[in-house]
């Protein structure tokens, strides 16, 4: 059976009062399934054709009604020759061609670009929140010529290549007939006119570079990999269009005193045996404070051992919540000692023995790092 022996309106799978629009929807559905460039099995480049032909008849309000009343020989010799794919191209040729090239105009923006920046900052800072002034360059729009490029007091001209349009149109013969590409002009950006006389300021460009000092309201809790946006401080657009965004990076720098975990501040505090054996008080440094916490340890303070202030640690970002100050024991054990200092560790070491062979859980270094056995 050949394309001219089937029902028309079966072939696109839709009945006969279905609307052009259902046609079309129905059309380019099976084509994309049928399309030789998608569907390599055995069938499917025949199907394509009938789909095809069916739709360059019902599409046609002419050629249906003709259709309808006369059945296939009412539009005998309208079709084409469909064997023959070489106007269609490839899949995406078909349905730019056919669905695009409509007279939808695509302009090139003249949008102005972002601009991005790293931001140090230091862990103080962010502890408290800080208003910063960041100066950096940027292309603004020239006041010259008031973004135009054209020198003051002249008009642009227009544009040769669209004829003051904008837009580019190219008509292209394909398989369902004459079809027009509307693209934007290239040489004048799609706006229809060109720099004739250029402004001295710009070189015609319509924008200047500038140096620009923006004061930004860093807010409290700030993290390294985040980054904020300061909308309409990039780049300008040329001829009037808009300017891109700001955007800034924070890098916070590394403490030499604290250590940053997520909203918690981490202190290790060095301890000598001496200290760790008898107990002592010792004073620890706050974040952004100039007076000390007083901590006292009981006698037996262990090495690791994690001890903890609320509410002193770094601040949420977007909310009023602190962290906490973990302090951390680190038991100091000198590598070389004096003769006398041995002799006393010696006449130490008769006295302090370890009673036990099992180790408290408490202090269990396999323990701390969550290591666990078969």
């Amino acid at each position: 059976m050949s394309v001219t022996d089937k029902e028309l309106y079966s072939v696109l799978e839709v009945d006969k009062n279905a609307s052009s629009e259902e046609i079309k929807k129905s059309f380019r559905r099976l084509a994309m399934l049928y399309h030789p460039d998608k569907n390599k099995e055995d069938g499917a480049e025949e199907k394509f054709k009938e789909v095809s032909f069916a739709y360059n008849i019902l599409s046609d309000a002419e050629k249906r009604k003709r259709y309808d009343a006369h059945g296939i020989n009412g539009v005998e010799g309208d079709s084409s020759n469909y064997s023959d794919f070489s106007n269609f191209g490839g899949l995406g040729d078909i349905f730019d061609a056919f669905f695009q090239g409509t007279g939808q105009q695509q302009q090139s923006s003249s949008q102005g670009t972002d601009i991005e920046i790293e931001l140090d900052i230091t862990l103080e800072e962010v502890h408290t929140g800080i208003k910063k002034i960041v100066a950096y360059n940027r292309n603004i729009a020239c006041s010259a010529c008031g973004n135009s490029g054209q020198k003051k007091g002249t008009n642009l001209g227009t544009c040769q290549d669209c004829n003051g349009t904008g837009e580019i149109r190219r008509v292209e013969r394909q398989l369902f007939g004459q079809f027009v590409n509307v693209m934007s002009c290239g040489p004048c950006q799609g706006q229809g006119q060109i720099v004739t006389d250029p402004c001295t300021e710009c070189s015609g460009f319509g924008i200047r570079q500038d140096e620009t000092n923006k004061e930004i309201d860093i807010p409290q809790g700030v993290r390294t990999g985040q980054r904020m946006r300061i909308s309409s401080y990039g780049n300008s657009g040329i001829r009037g269009g808009g300017s891109g965004d700001l955007y800034l990076n924070f890098i916070v720098s590394e403490h030499n005193v604290f250590k940053r975990v997520e909203d918690n501040l981490i202190y290790e505090l060095p301890v000598s045996i001496a200290n760790a054996l008898l107990g002592y008080q010792d004073e620890i440094p706050l974040i952004n404070e100039k007076e000390t916490y007083s901590l006292k340890f009981k006698p037996g303070v262990q090495h690791g051992e994690i001890f903890r202030l609320k509410n002193k640690g770094m601040p949420t970002l977007n909310s009023k919540h602190y962290g906490d100050l973990l302090i951390i024991t680190n038991i100091i054990i000198p590598k070389k000692i004096s003769k006398e200092e041995k002799k006393l560790v010696e006449q130490l070491g008769q006295t302090l023995k370890i009673k036990t062979k099992e180790i408290p859980e408490e202090i269990s270094v396999l323990k701390k790092f969550g290591i666990k056995f078969e």
